[in-house]
């Protein structure tokens, strides 16, 4: 009751808005609201056999007897929201693959970490000088995250300062690496299972503005034609402007996930 009256709207208005599907009247925050107040059958019911006098129920369920009548009702709020929030969801999800795509390129690219990959494998090949280990062709990229664990004799100095010392001998501005791959650790601080699944949200989302389109074309022309124009618009609006965008970034970063 309280959210309901916090939308500071007329409960016609409400019902007309979602009727024809104008996304111009409810902003998220009130379709939001309305998506927890969707009336159950049950409850749809009950109203439908109240005996007494409907004009002095409840804030609530004068909503309900505003809205129950409406087709596929849960659908269509469920449609706005997506469609109000498509375009923030469809851009945080471009941002974040492109800078997946951004660092896992300028990681291929960068001749420093190359050549920080040779030292420590020709430091591990001498460490490890006389034993069936001293002769590898390789490591395991885990193996990187060991290297400041290994400290000299002052258990001060690890394995990894000896190995950017020396390399700076042959290889100056190797130490300028982490500068070279800003990239790689802004990269390193997203969260990818929660952009992965926000690219499933957005795709289950224009399917089922899709379904909405097909519903409401088998619809009453004149009770829902408004409902289909607008419906069909918002969908065809979200292909064209944001699918492209979202695809071109999604291909090769996804080998990264």
């Amino acid at each position: 009751s309280i959210q309901l009256a916090g939308i500071r709207m007329p409960f016609k208005d409400i019902k007309k808005a979602l009727l024809s599907m104008d996304d111009t009247v409810l902003g998220l925050d009130q379709l939001n609201i309305l998506t927890l107040c969707v009336p159950t059958m049950d409850e749809v019911k009950l109203l439908k056999n109240y005996p007494g006098d409907k004009a002095e129920l409840a804030t609530v369920e004068q909503y309900f007897l505003q809205v129950m009548a409406i087709p596929r009702l849960s659908q269509r709020i469920s449609s706005l929201v997506f469609k109000n929030s498509a375009h923030a969801n469809m851009e945080k999800v471009n941002s974040d693959y492109q800078l997946v795509s951004k660092a896992a390129d300028d990681l291929k690219h960068c001749k420093h970490f190359v050549t920080v990959l040779e030292g420590i494998l020709a430091v591990g090949n001498h460490l490890n000088g006389g034993t069936y280990r001293g002769q590898a062709r390789g490591f395991r990229l885990e193996t990187l995250l060991r290297l400041t664990d290994v400290k000299a004799v002052d258990r001060k100095t690890s394995l990894l300062h000896f190995v950017v010392k020396e390399l700076q001998k042959t290889s100056p501005g190797v130490e300028f690496l982490s500068t070279e791959l800003e990239s790689v650790k802004a990269a390193a601080g997203l969260h990818l299972d929660g952009t992965k699944e926000a690219l499933g949200q957005i795709v289950a989302g224009l399917k089922q503005v899709n379904d909405e389109v097909l519903k409401a074309a088998g619809a009453d022309p004149e009770q829902d034609e408004q409902y289909l124009i607008r419906t069909r618009a918002c969908f065809m609006l979200l292909i064209h402007i944001d699918n492209a965008k979202v695809l071109k970034h999604v291909e090769a970063p996804c080998e990264f996930l």
